[in-house]
């Protein structure tokens, strides 16, 4: 009977024993979860890593934007050079026109002539075949300074040539007039001739205007340029009579424009003139 009671004491104990201590061992957390740790390792690292990876593809991404902007505006900025400089030179040249088209002010260009007893300058080539062609005696003369210059290189030649006395047979007098020279060094490629009937009032009727008359060196005449023929365009010339901006005009000045690349053949002259138009009606004397 003892036999019994103790046997069906320790059934009923040892019958929750089991599953006691095995919720004891849980709850001490006595088994690893492959979950949490799954969750505490290989999760972490994976987001870890596309933390990073997100982190730098948008500085990248910054970089890359910063650079497109700044690429993008340099070229901007390099578009825009030449649209600048053609408006600041179109303020210049709207700046100029206004002041040449003020009722009380006008722009003068002074060249000084030096002294008679200070500085001369000698009389160019041209002037002065110029002038022996107007005397009747080039010929003449060309003909002596050629024997001269033959004589001078024969005394060269001959080892006569003495430098005290013997002197370089063609001699240049003095400028008379005054005259300027166009140099390559000032780069000038245009030059405009221009007439006005009043520098500060524009008349009702033009009365001057400015024609150009263009020789070979031959003597030969090739054209001319004035109100009747506007245009030259083998000597890059041409005539203007509307030169002024229409909204500030006072005065009709009327000019011929001449660009100094389009003479080629040497020797050629221009000669410019003012001419007067026939305001009576009774027409040309």
């Amino acid at each position: 009977m003892k036999k019994l009671q103790c046997l069906n004491i320790a059934k009923s104990f040892l019958s929750t024993n089991f599953k006691k201590s095995m919720q004891h061992l849980a709850d001490k957390k006595h088994w690893r979860d492959t979950f949490k740790d799954q969750l505490n390792v290989d999760f972490k690292d994976w987001m870890y890593n596309q933390i990073a990876t997100n982190l730098e593809n948008k500085a990248k991404s910054n970089v890359f934007k910063d650079g497109i902007c700044t690429s993008e505006l340099k070229k901007i900025g390099d578009e825009k050079i030449p649209i600048k400089k053609d408006v600041k030179q179109s303020i210049m040249m709207r700046a100029k026109s206004r002041q040449i088209e003020s009722n009380d002010k006008r722009v003068v260009h002074f060249l000084f002539k030096p002294g008679d007893d200070k500085v001369k300058s000698k009389i160019s080539p041209f002037l002065r075949k110029y002038g022996q062609y107007k005397e009747g005696t080039m010929n003449d003369d060309e003909s002596k300074e050629k024997e001269a210059f033959d004589e001078h290189v024969a005394k060269i030649l001959a080892d006569e040539f003495d430098p005290a006395q013997d002197k370089y047979p063609i001699e240049y007098a003095d400028m008379e007039n005054f005259h300027c020279e166009i140099t390559p060094v000032a780069k000038i490629t245009k030059l405009s001739f221009s007439t006005a009937d009043d520098p500060f009032y524009k008349a009702s009727m033009p009365k001057y205007y400015p024609e150009a008359i263009i020789v070979d060196k031959d003597g030969k005449e090739l054209g001319r340029v004035n109100p009747d023929n506007r245009n030259m365009n083998q000597l890059g010339m041409s005539y203007n009579d509307d030169i002024r901006d229409p909204v500030l005009k006072i005065n009709d000045d009327r000019k011929i424009c001449i660009s100094l690349n389009g003479i080629k053949e040497p020797g050629t002259m221009i000669f410019l003139t003012v001419r007067e138009n026939d305001l009576s009606g009774k027409g040309a004397p």
